[in-house]
């Protein structure tokens, strides 16, 4: 599932991207009937994992990006929209990564993603724990240790 979702990740956007250059206006249709549908997909993906934040923020782009009733936007607007969304998704992609790395290293094998994708418990009810998607706590960690090895290192 987390492939998946890295991949729908980097579908939108690089379709963010492109939007930064002048496209015919049916791009912007289809990257509206894509986003739409790619939106939809994470938010049962994430809804399914018990991460509300994620799918909270994902309803919320489906409905800016929804075909059926359009939002309208000066063009300007739309680019920084555009920009704001791909810098979004790539820091969501980095923050994924770096906790999938750390928990390799750790030698955890990333525990509960792989126990919430065979059971379909919330990384709450695996870790028998509230968190905030398990993932806030580790990029701390992980940012923690990394300061600590550079001070080592020098």
């Amino acid at each position: 599932m987390l492939l998946a979702k890295t991949i729908i990740k980097i579908i939108l956007m690089t379709l963010f991207f492109v939007c930064l250059f002048q496209m015919p206006y049916g791009f912007y249709q289809f990257l509206r009937l894509s986003s739409f549908v790619l939106f939809g997909v994470l938010v049962y993906a994430e809804y399914k994992q018990g991460h509300y934040i994620q799918t909270t923020l994902c309803v919320c782009s489906a409905l800016l990006f929804n075909p059926i009733l359009p939002v309208y936007f000066e063009r300007e607007i739309w680019q920084g929209i555009d920009k704001i969304m791909a810098a979004l998704l790539l820091l969501w992609i980095l923050v994924d990564a770096a906790v999938f790395i750390a928990s390799k290293r750790k030698g955890q094998d990333v525990g509960y993603i792989e126990e919430e994708e065979e059971t379909g418990a919330t990384a709450s009810q695996v870790l028998g724990r509230p968190t905030v998607n398990g993932k806030v706590e580790q990029v701390i960690s992980i940012f923690s240790e990394a300061k600590e090895e550079i001070k080592e290192q020098e």
